[in-house]
């Protein structure tokens, strides 16, 4: 049984990680998050989340960001004893890794592709000259 305590202050971030931890998650758990934001369609998702049956609960919201002291106000509302302490950056930062795989993927397959019809260039002029040689 897990308690997911998160400081939310990206909502994007919060957001796929509030949906990967629904979709992965097998033992009983529940989702206590704190808005550090205000931000009308992330409050709306974790509504439409907890009305599919997602045990997700805003705890508290502030405007402004509170960071870390978010996380003592969190754990006090915990129901289960194993509590998980997870920050959006992180989400944030295997984000932008993965963004920047599949931009060095697509320079790849660029590159392969250019390489290619090169190749083709040459095979296409050497058929042209044996053909030339036979005729």
């Amino acid at each position: 049984m897990i308690s997911y305590c998160i400081a939310s202050y990206r909502p994007t971030y919060s957001t796929l990680l509030v949906q990967d931890l629904i979709r992965k998650t097998t033992a009983p758990f529940e989702i206590l998050i704190w808005l550090n934001t205000d931000d009308e369609r992330y409050e709306k998702f974790l509504e439409e989340q907890r009305s599919q049956g997602a045990p997700v609960r805003i705890v508290g919201k502030t405007r402004e960001n509170i960071g870390m002291q978010a996380y003592p106000l969190l754990f006090a509302e915990s129901q289960y004893d194993l509590i998980a302490q997870i920050d959006a950056q992180s989400i944030k930062d295997h984000v932008d890794d993965l963004t920047a795989l599949v931009v060095q993927a697509d320079a790849d397959i660029k590159k392969r592709k250019a390489e290619q019809a090169i190749e083709i260039e040459n095979l296409q002029q050497t058929l042209r000259a044996a053909k030339a040689a036979l005729d």
